[in-house]
């Protein structure tokens, strides 16, 4: 009878999660057209034509080879994008680069998603899988950056899959099935294919490897040496071979030499150094200085408050379960539960501790969050549990409540939209509370509604206008008509299109005509230069990264 209410319970918390997921994927093919082309974006949308380029010329087109410092970063993604987006051009189903580009990019972040429920469900049951995708489809600085950001969704997704058959592969060691040594492999070569930082994974694996050997030393389940080491051998190079293909597949810029490029690219990843003036606690602070606590402040205020609290709990409670299921022999929860640990803490006390460059909030530190929610929702799950065998009403109370808290920070996605990774927890008070704190429109997503409402405003007019783009150009030329003239000196500009990051927007004194706002907090403006203006500090340099970016029918506003 109780196997039956289990299994029953279990499935319920199956169809609930698959219900998630689905309501998951009709957003995403709902609003992937309504988000505009943030700074980064432009350079991987371009990294990825050219390696398109390469492709279709059979070799012959070989800039790629030169694309500013993008050649140090795996095309993988970027050239399967770039290839994926020219068929989708060709074909029946026709779409717009860039809207492809969003789709495609969203999906990957399902893929993340999925990901995280297979662990989770794994880990700790159905209701585990279900609590973790909650989670993390509600923490606005996943899923607002799920749409168009190419680099660092692609590799959180990457990430926890590589994490999870990593745990599988400790529960077989040293003989892991070759199957889940060739999953792991792929997984860990989407992860190096897309960033070179993926290397991160086998210092992983070196550890869980440590911890099976302790394992070994207190069980009676040990092999001898020369068995243990064939076994172990056999499935690092069944592991190693599809990694390697699979890194540099489409990373045509180190073809020549891919030992010597990928040792030059993790170099400079390594010692790559932006000196850029972040704004951070009410402070202008500079990238290569960062306090020590950059990254605890900002991953304070940047989660729903109901992740910070099931965090908070959540730690302590696996550590606990690591050691409990270390005693008892549970090897999969006991990889399980270290690999999720070691895949937290240690790139931020490595960051930390290593003085490591970041800017952008916590924007390269996104592939921490899937195991954090993989944790909270493993844990929530237990704690439910153990208090429905005291109280069911106190059982359901706790699952209201996680309900509830997962419903403020959805709220706060539907006022944001589409700027959903602006958003801030009532720590900094909500977006509106933390501008002139911290960073909010870094990446200038917010320039396709200034353009298009430019256009708007200007619509009927029979003269060509000329407008200056404070930084990255392409991400407000895009959604200019070609009656619009683009203008890298504001002298000569009758419009200026500005974002609030570094003041940009209050460096020059002249009549604003139109805001960009969300939420209460102002992302851009728009301000009328036509009868002169005055300068209240130095201008931003504009930024081409494809002068031949796409513009719209100039007959339409």
């Amino acid at each position: 009878m109780t196997k039956n209410k289990t299994t029953k319970r279990e499935s319920v918390f199956d169809m609930l999660s698959a219900a998630l997921f689905a309501a998951a994927l009709v957003v995403v093919f709902t609003v992937y057209g309504d988000f505009g082309h943030p700074w980064d974006e432009g350079f991987h949308e371009h990294y990825g034509n050219l390696i398109a380029d390469y492709f279709l010329s059979m070799g012959s087109d070989t800039r790629v080879r030169e694309f500013q410092n993008l050649a140090y970063y795996g095309g993988l993604f970027d050239g399967t994008v770039g290839l994926l987006t020219r068929a989708l051009a060709m074909g029946p189903l026709f779409m717009d680069a860039l809207d492809a580009r969003h789709l495609i990019t969203a999906l990957t972040g399902l893929v993340c998603v999925s990901g995280v429920w297979v662990f989770a469900r794994r880990l700790g049951g159905a209701e585990a899988g279900f609590w973790a995708t909650l989670l993390l489809l509600v923490t606005p600085s996943f899923t607002g950056h799920m749409f168009f950001n190419p680099k660092d969704i692609p590799f959180a997704t990457a990430m926890i899959w590589a994490l999870y058959f990593a745990a599988r592969a400790g529960e077989h060691l040293p003989k892991v099935p070759d199957r889940l040594a060739l999953a792991l492999g792929l997984a860990i070569g989407a992860a190096m294919g897309i960033r070179i930082g993926g290397v991160i994974v086998f210092v992983y694996l070196s550890l869980l490897l440590a911890m099976h050997f302790m394992w070994q030393r207190g069980h009676t389940d040990r092999l001898n040496f020369k068995e243990n080491a064939n076994a172990l051998v056999h499935t690092i190079v069944v592991m190693i071979v599809p990694a390697l293909v699979l890194t540099f597949a489409l990373w045509p810029a180190i073809w020549d030499n891919p030992v010597h490029g990928a040792l030059n690219a993790f170099e400079a990843t390594r010692k790559f150094g932006l000196g850029v003036d972040i704004l951070f606690d009410g402070e202008m602070i500079n990238s290569l200085a960062l306090p020590g606590n950059y990254l605890p402040l900002y991953f304070a205020v940047k989660l729903p408050e109901i992740l910070l609290a099931l965090i908070v709990i959540a730690l302590p409670l696996s550590l606990l379960d690591l050691r409990r299921a270390t005693q008892s022999g549970e090897r999969f929860r006991a990889f399980a539960f270290a690999a999720l640990l070691i895949a937290i803490f240690f790139p931020i006390l490595y960051a930390i501790i290593g003085k490591s460059f970041h800017y952008d909030a916590i924007r390269h530190f996104l592939f921490i969050l899937p195991p954090l929610c993989v944790l909270a929702g493993v844990e929530l799950a237990q704690v439910r549990a153990r208090l429905k065998q005291r109280s069911f009403l106190l059982s359901t109370a706790v699952g209201a409540a996680i309900m509830v808290g997962a419903a403020l920070p959805a709220g706060e996605m539907v006022r944001l939209h589409p700027y959903e990774y602006v958003y801030y927890n009532a720590l900094s008070g909500g977006a509106k509370g933390a501008q002139q704190r911290f960073e909010l429109d870094y990446w200038a997503a917010s320039y396709r509604d200034a353009a298009l409402r430019l256009a708007a405003l200007t619509a009927g007019a029979e003269k060509t206008y000329s407008v200056y783009v404070c930084a990255p150009i392409d991400s407000a030329a895009r959604y200019l008509p070609a009656r619009f003239r683009i203008t890298e000196r504001i002298e000569d500009a009758d419009f200026l299109i500005a974002f609030t990051r570094w003041n940009c927007d209050a460096r020059v004194d002249a009549p604003q005509v139109l805001s960009v706002v969300a939420s209460g907090a102002k992302l851009s403006v728009v301000k009328d230069l036509r009868q002169g203006f005055t300068a209240k500090g130095e201008m931003l340099k504009t930024l081409w990264i494809n002068s031949d970016t796409p513009r719209p029918n100039p007959s339409k506003p």
